[in-house]
């Protein structure tokens, strides 16, 4: 069982989340590591958690006290604040080099970084920040995904693809984001573990449009309801005043989720030029169009797209012949949630459809 994932670190708090390594592209025998960390401090929290409990409470409808500590835990990272921090240096299983980052001045590490020689390819590592606790600390670790650059990944969105968020109705959203507990799509799991027994255990990566805020969240829901689909979940940037709350709802403003999207497939396709991706969404935001141009940009890599047909969404059949445009009908299916379970009997390695 790995420590929790933020911990005290030479007396700052520390984030790692999981990360992804892959063969050097200059030296196949070596390993590079993709991960990200957050150095922070709480600001005023004793003073803004409330009053951003509230405004969720009130953005959501929901009532009554009982949710209230599930509410500020959430909340939590949003009133964080990043440090200058550095270097950080992160040791990982099985690797002959730590990985080494410099100084980041608002806390904020995005990286890559050389391992050396790594001798457990296709196995979950364990990094863990290097560093002194304060004695009652765990150590910060989390998990490092090895995969080799070969076989098949599957990159997935969250919300309303494997989780239930309604993001289409903002008071829904926030009550399902901040409040609920979180539910998986129904039978998405059963198909995720079909995934992952037919692609021979493929890399899961998920890439959400949820800011970095939501990832302990979201990391906790990943490894309890997709245990055999375990991955990297690769978040987007938020920040806002604190003198404001009902700003750090500014997340639900997608204009720049597409540029964030591309760009995150772009890097695995680098990372693993040999991989074929299973691509899966939804039609509640910009998935089609987004994984549209995914294979565009990359159609050596895209193998095929799965979208989830979102009730309340835009729909027409035009939408989806504008957005997979270039991209042949075979490689592409917009699919209803009674037709999940079908999914699970189509072999990826030999269609799409």
């Amino acid at each position: 069982m790995l420590s929790p994932p933020h911990a005290k670190v030479d007396n700052h708090e520390v984030l790692l989340f999981d990360g992804l390594a892959y063969p050097d592209p200059f030296n196949s025998s070596e390993t590079s590591l993709y991960i990200q960390a957050f150095a922070f401090r709480q600001i005023f929290a004793s003073l803004t958690l409330p009053a951003a409990r509230e405004v969720v409470k009130g953005d959501s409808g929901a009532v009554g006290a009982g949710r209230d500590h599930v509410i500020e835990e959430r909340l939590r990272l949003f009133f964080a604040r990043g440090v200058p921090y550095g270097p950080l240096t992160i040791d990982v299983t099985g690797c002959s080099l730590p990985a080494i980052f410099q100084k980041a001045v608002h806390g904020r590490f995005v990286s890559n970084a050389g391992l050396g020689r790594c001798g457990l390819e296709g196995e979950r590592l364990i990094a863990t920040v290097v560093g002194e606790t304060n004695g009652v600390d765990a150590p910060v670790q989390a998990s490092v995904f090895s995969a080799p650059n070969a076989g098949y990944g599957v990159i997935s969105d969250v919300d309303d693809t494997v989780k239930q968020s309604f993001v289409l109705d903002k008071r829904r959203l926030i009550k399902a984001t901040f409040v609920d507990e979180p539910k998986p799509v129904q039978h998405m799991p059963e198909l995720y573990a079909s995934l992952s027994h037919t692609l021979a255990h493929p890399q899961f990566v998920y890439i959400t449009g949820s800011p970095f805020q939501l990832y302990p969240f979201l990391r906790s829901f990943i490894y309890d309801t997709y245990p055999t689909a375990k991955g990297p979940i690769l978040t987007r940037e938020l920040d806002f005043s604190l003198t404001n709350p009902a700003r750090m709802l500014g997340f639900l403003d997608h204009d720049n989720l597409k540029n964030f999207k591309l760009e995150a497939i772009g890097n695995l396709t680098r990372f693993y030029p040999q991989k074929r991706w299973l691509a899966i969404g939804d039609s509640g935001e910009k998935d089609p169009e987004i994984y549209g141009a995914a294979y565009r940009n990359h159609p050596d890599s895209i193998a095929c797209i799965w979208i989830r047909r979102v009730e309340g969404a835009m729909n027409d059949p035009e939408r989806f012949l504008q957005a997979f445009r270039g991209v042949p009908q075979d490689r592409y299916k917009v699919f209803d949630d009674s037709e999940i379970p079908s999914l699970a009997r189509i072999d990826v390695r030999r269609g799409c459809v």
